[in-house]
């Protein structure tokens, strides 16, 4: 005999379908005996009403109003179930894409990674339920929802420019800039004389005309004073070219580099902005990971109740099989009344029951408190929506919901560096071009500085040779030679002695005629 068939009543001594062990004479227990029965048939077939049980072939749920059959009970149940197959069939493949923490956190210090920080274990507890703002009279379908949580923010630019927010802020960098002044760079600290710009050819004061008269030298001495003067024009002019170009680099400035640490810097606020860039990613990963890791895991519990359904519901089809087999077995067509049946089960103690109550007593005894207290259990595992599924429904729609102030904190931030940034990098390129102007002016400079050297050096030679001749006039070492050699005043005085002999002899005592030296050039 299979388990089924064992729940059918049959005419035996002993055993099943024997005469029913005794019962409580208590009126009150059979009262309650009775409204187990009415609420655990009446709960499993959707009816509120008195269950009566047909002999007529076919059993059915007495009720006021439309009578409910079990094959009635039967057909809903499995249209519910095919919908709840589908569901479970499509919770399944949408499981297999969830996750549990995806999101990473990029070498930021201080951020949340274990396992069970968003609380979720709340929901675990055996009392767990949902909030009191959550609406428990929702579907199952909008429960789904609910645990339904899919970021698709992977590839935004608050997400993807983060990587690379403090490699892109360190990447700026100023320029150094050279001393303000020329005097102060290395090329003049290194060697002095590289900067001296100063030509020391002054024009003697003897060389105005108004000043001095040279007597018969005076020619040759405008000569020499004229190229002193052009000597000390040319290096004076050189010098002013070179000392315009060293004013000009002493006028460039930079200014202040934007790079420095100070509160009002561009650096600082970008450095800040990306602070707290960091710190909404690492708020925005934590909300990640909480809201993925209560809404799948809540997901899962989803799917397992629709699977406990299936189960179970497999089990009920059973039971109420066997309802149905027990009723079609009953003797005459009356109806059954329990309330009858309660009665006699009561005076079974003081008298032998009669044949047919017996039976009926057999199968309230063996067959439907059992299977009621069996459907009763069903009740409560066929529970999809249960307190424990809405808690983490309710716990999910928070999580989702500050993963999104997250989000948008995260890209308030983002914006917030990127402005900043923009700023900085602005800053700093036009700092580095002034100081890049510096640079040019600065290689300016030394090159005419480099160009000016040679130049006076030059000068100065011609100065220093003209200056000797002049001042051998000015002091009177070279008076009557007017600039001649000795060996070129030998030669005009032999030529001159010659010419005019009797200018410088007396012919008559055959001696020198007086003569003055200062007009030894006088040939006229």
């Amino acid at each position: 005999m299979n388990a089924r068939s064992s729940l059918i009543p049959t005419s035996t001594e002993a055993g099943y379908g024997s005469t029913p062990a005794a019962l409580n004479a208590s009126k009150k227990q059979s009262t309650t005996t009775r409204s187990r029965v009415v609420a655990a048939v009446a709960g499993v077939c959707g009816v509120v009403g008195v269950v009566a049980l047909r002999a007529s072939g076919v059993a059915s749920f007495a009720a006021e109003g439309e009578a409910l059959t079990f094959d009635k009970v039967l057909s809903a149940q499995s249209a519910h179930m095919a919908e709840i197959h589908a569901h479970r069939a499509e919770g399944i493949k949408l499981l297999t894409k969830m996750q549990v923490r995806p999101a990473q956190h990029h070498g930021v210090p201080h951020t949340r990674a274990a396992l069970g920080a968003s609380e979720y274990q709340k929901c675990v507890a055996h009392d767990s339920h949902p909030s009191a703002d959550y609406d428990t009279t929702k579907s199952e379908k909008e429960i789904r929802n609910d645990l339904e949580f899919d970021t698709k923010r992977d590839e935004l630019p608050a997400i993807t420019a983060f990587n690379n927010s403090k490699s892109l802020l360190a990447g700026i960098g100023c320029s150094e800039s050279p001393p303000m002044l020329f005097q102060d760079t290395p090329a003049c600290k290194a060697d002095g004389s590289f900067c001296d710009k100063s030509c020391k050819m002054p024009v003697p004061r003897n060389c105005d005309p108004d000043t001095k008269n040279f007597g018969t030298c005076e020619p040759t001495v405008r000569a020499l004073c004229d190229g002193i003067g052009s000597t000390h024009e040319s290096c004076a002019k050189e010098r002013e070219h070179t000392a315009a170009k060293e004013e000009l680099y002493d006028q460039l400035d930079p200014g202040i580099p934007p790079c420095r640490t100070d509160a009002e810097s561009t650096f600082a606020k970008a450095s800040y902005a990306q602070g707290k860039y960091a710190e909404a990613h690492v708020n925005w990963v934590n909300a990640v990971n909480d809201a993925t890791e209560v809404c799948t895991i809540g997901h899962a519990l989803w799917v397992h109740n629709l699977g406990l359904y299936e189960q179970h519901y497999e089990k009920m089809v059973q039971t109420v099989d066997d309802l149905k087999t027990l009723c079609n077995n009953a003797t005459g067509v009356e109806e059954f009344d329990i309330n009858a049946a309660v009665a006699e089960a009561s005076q079974s103690y003081m008298e032998p029951s009669h044949v047919d109550s017996r039976r009926r007593l057999v199968w309230w005894q063996q067959l439907c408190e059992p299977s009621i207290a069996a459907m009763e259990a069903l009740l409560k595992s066929l529970e999809i929506a249960s307190p424990q599924l809405m808690c983490f429904a309710d716990t999910c729609l928070q999580k989702k919901e500050g993963e999104k102030l997250a989000f948008d904190a995260l890209y308030k931030a983002y914006n917030k560096f990127q402005i900043a940034l923009t700023a900085y990098k602005t800053d700093t390129e036009e700092y580095n071009a002034r100081v890049k102007n510096k640079q040019t002016a600065l290689t300016v400079v030394i090159q005419a500085y480099e160009t000016f050297h040679p130049v006076q050096e030059k000068w100065s030679q011609k100065y220093d040779k003209d200056m000797a001749a002049f001042e051998r006039f000015d002091d009177g070492a070279d008076n009557g030679h007017c600039g001649l050699t000795d060996c070129q005043v030998q030669a005009v005085c032999s030529t001159q002695l010659k010419s005019k002999f009797e200018t410088f002899v007396a012919t008559d005592s055959c001696t020198a005629a007086p003569y003055s030296v200062d007009k030894i050039c006088d040939v006229a």
